[in-house]
């Protein structure tokens, strides 16, 4: 099994096709405005491409995703070809193992991966708010909302071009939901950065936000919309139903380093 860099977009897409709701991250990543930040190792037996290591580095975070086949996965972990010495990792529970060859968790927690396919779309119940989409004219209020998440990936960067929706209650913005990734091209988006202020939730407000988001992902030409959420959380599990999304399966999250 031969492993190398892949740089050709078509045969990466190909690649990750079998499996695009768990590999959104890395078809979003794609796009031109993250593309120069993405590096994609490929394990690649008699001209097959069996797995695909994404390995993402934009300032001030880097994270690893591997998809396809566990052997060719364990393949890639075994050569030396700068993989991050400290990363975030996404990994399903068929591939933990050959990554965990590599690396070493420090901490890890399970995670839901949701997906919404467009039949399943439904539409967000009326709430006390105004729903309103979100630009780069509203970056100081949606980064003082998120600032009360200490959970909160957002940068200014994932605004534009991202899909960002907000509820204002009394003029004020109280809670968002964007993406972390959209591909107009592989017609796929993930959804993210959802949070209700704390004095403001149960009144509906997150569903809303991320119908407004999905609705927006769908209608651009989506057929995937993929969205993560922590194992546990039912409240928003089923915030995430009421819009349409499905759970798909459970996987881990974790900040691991090379051993």
């Amino acid at each position: 099994m031969d492993v190398v860099e892949l740089e050709d977009e078509g045969r990466i897409a190909a690649a990750l096709a079998d499996d695009r709701g768990w590999a959104a991250y890395a078809l979003c990543d794609l796009e031109s405005a993250n593309r120069r930040y993405a590096r994609y190792l490929g394990a690649i037996q008699d001209g097959r491409v069996l797995a695909v290591v994404l390995a993402y580095s934009p300032p001030g975070f880097t994270s690893l995703v591997p998809c396809g086949d566990p052997a060719g996965v364990a393949a890639v972990m075994a050569e030396d070809r700068g993989l991050p010495r400290a990363a975030t990792v996404l990994v399903q529970r068929h591939t933990r193992a050959a990554v965990e060859a590599r690396y070493h968790f420090d901490r890890a927690w399970t995670m839901l991966r949701m997906l919404l396919m467009p039949g399943d779309l439904r539409p967000a119940p009326a709430v006390a708010g105004e729903i309103v989409p979100l630009g780069v004219a509203e970056l100081p209020e949606l980064q003082r909302l998120y600032a009360a998440n200490p959970e909160s990936v957002f940068t200014p960067a994932m605004l534009v071009p991202g899909v960002y929706f907000g509820a204002r209650v009394g003029g004020e913005l109280v809670a968002a939901a964007g993406t972390h990734g959209v591909s107009v091209r592989h017609r796929i988006g993930v959804i993210g950065n959802v949070f209700t202020h704390p004095a403001h939730r149960g009144a509906g407000l997150a569903t809303a936000v991320t119908a407004a988001v999905a609705t927006a992902l769908v209608e651009g030409g989506a057929t995937e919309v993929a969205l993560n959420v922590r194992e546990g959380n039912d409240a928003a599990v089923r915030a995430y139903e009421r819009v349409g999304f499905a759970a798909r399966e459970t996987f881990w999250e974790g900040e691991v380093r090379l051993r």
